[in-house]
């Protein structure tokens, strides 16, 4: 399973660097480096004065497919073991943007992460939408509709 979850990652993550190729920016991907980083893609905008953005690619893994294509997306936030509280997830992460893909869905959607930390700080509050998995994985569901209103859609024609 993480197998085939990590090769559609892979795939996902070289159609984003593919299209920010296409828009003529210079990039790198660390995750063919073999290296797991604090983002998946550095984006040099070479129109923009060379702005360095970094993206956290999230692709609908087969075993999360029946939430995300049903109307939820998850979010993982922390990990808990032995109630030592360790990064994970939105919280381990550097990047500058959150990128979502849906199987379904060509399009790849946009959000700052620092956007993102504060619509998950807004549901936090009442702790409705917050699950814990059985690997200690604090995650945040949410209505995939109201997500993606926060996002910025991206056309994807190279997938």
């Amino acid at each position: 399973m993480f197998n085939s979850d990590y090769q559609l990652s892979l795939k996902i993550e070289t159609a984003f660097e593919a299209l920010l190729k296409s828009r003529g920016n210079l990039t790198e991907n660390s995750q063919k480096s073999g290296a797991f980083s604090k983002w998946d893609i550095s984006s040099t905008a070479t129109t923009k004065g060379n702005k360095i953005n970094t993206f956290e690619i999230k692709v609908n893994s087969q075993y999360k497919a029946a939430s995300y294509e049903g109307g939820s997306v998850v979010i993982e936030l922390c990990r808990v073991i032995d109630e030592k509280k360790e990064p994970a997830g939105i919280s381990a992460t550097q990047a500058d943007f959150y990128v979502f893909s849906f199987v379904s869905d060509p399009n790849f959607y946009i959000i700052e992460t620092k956007q993102l930390k504060e619509l998950i700080e807004k549901r936090s509050q009442n702790n409705k939408h917050l699950v814990v998995d059985r690997k200690g994985y604090h995650l945040m569901i949410f209505k995939k509709d109201y997500l993606l209103q926060h996002c910025k859609k991206i056309n994807n024609n190279i997938l």
